[in-house]
């Protein structure tokens, strides 16, 4: 084929060689900015595994019966006189009382 220079094409070819030249500066960029964003998402993500762990370990509750006062309230039912007759005899029950609730 017969080839011609022309100044068209040379600027065509310098837009094309611009725009290749863009492409990589921009493939650079993105390269940089998944680098950045991936270091920050290991450092969250090692950060949220830490504070999950703290959350969910047991801690120290040092809290023994020195601390706490619980009554024991000792309950009868009397079963009356027809019970006795047949030998069914009162009901005894000690009911440990809860010092917070109501």
């Amino acid at each position: 084929p017969n080839l011609v220079y022309s100044e068209t094409g040379d600027e065509l070819w310098d837009s094309y060689q611009a725009s290749i030249d863009n492409v990589e500066d921009v493939e650079q960029v993105l390269f940089q900015a998944i680098g950045s964003l991936s270091w920050t998402l290991d450092g969250w993500q090692r950060k949220s595994k830490d504070v999950a762990n703290r959350l969910v370990r047991p801690s120290a509750f040092d809290l023994d019966n020195d601390h706490v006062e619980v009554t024991m309230y000792p309950q009868k039912y009397s079963s009356g006189m027809d019970c006795k007759i047949v030998n069914h005899y009162d009901t005894f029950m000690y009911a440990y009382v809860n010092p917070f609730s109501k």
